[in-house]
């Protein structure tokens, strides 16, 4: 368990409270949160100690069988902030979700967090961190999106390794097409080839 004595921000996704809180402070006040209950970046439970787990996105998961089509705004945007939580929590003081930096384009070697939105209103949060790449869609406006590109990942919050990119760099003004891997059940299936909507936005989260 990697934890810091110094305070970081706790928010709980039923009520919406955020404290800042050292980790053993949180534990005493009955929080469930990172790194004493659950992990970094996985969809858990995220509350203070006056709200029910039953009430998290973790149980429409988990225990209800709930799939993306069947969670709620609200859940489904709990879910794209646990995907993009920092680990660290003196990096996880400063707001997580601040977007330092806009531009054109977008190749594999530029390190980091970044969110991509394209013009059907899918977003798609790209971790590039050396040979380390994955690609997760966080939020989509199924009214508009496309069925080609609904079939990119298999659902919403699902973290699938990104193994390359057709057609390098992603590019404000065009589709991007993106080599993904772990799509497929099917016994020697690799990876699969899919384009988005074109691209309205590239933003640096961290």
């Amino acid at each position: 368990m990697n934890e810091s004595p110094e305070p970081f921000m706790h928010w709980c996704e039923v009520c919406g409270i955020e404290e800042l809180l050292t980790s053993e402070e949180a534990f005493r006040a009955g929080w469930d949160f990172p790194p004493r209950s659950g992990s970094w970046g996985v969809v858990s439970p995220r509350t203070c100690g006056k709200c029910p787990m039953t009430a998290t996105v973790w149980w429409a998961v988990a225990i209800d069988g709930y799939d993306q089509t069947q969670l709620s705004t609200q859940q489904r945007e709990v879910m794209a902030r646990i995907v993009d939580e920092v680990p660290d929590p003196a990096s996880a003081a400063q707001d997580s979700c601040a977007l330092l930096e806009q531009r054109d384009q977008l190749d594999l070697d530029d390190v980091g967090s970044w969110l991509v939105v394209t013009s059907s209103g899918s977003e798609y949060l790209f971790r590039l961190d050396g040979d380390v790449r994955t690609v997760v869609r966080l939020i989509t406006n199924e009214s508009k999106a496309g069925a080609d590109e609904r079939t990119v990942m298999r659902r919403d919050g699902e973290v699938l390794p990104l193994l390359g990119l057709i057609e390098p760099p992603i590019q404000v003004g065009r589709p991007a097409y993106l080599v993904v891997g772990d799509v497929s059940d099917d016994v020697g299936y690799v990876s699969t080839t899919r384009a988005t909507t074109p691209v309205v936005s590239i933003r640096r989260l961290r």
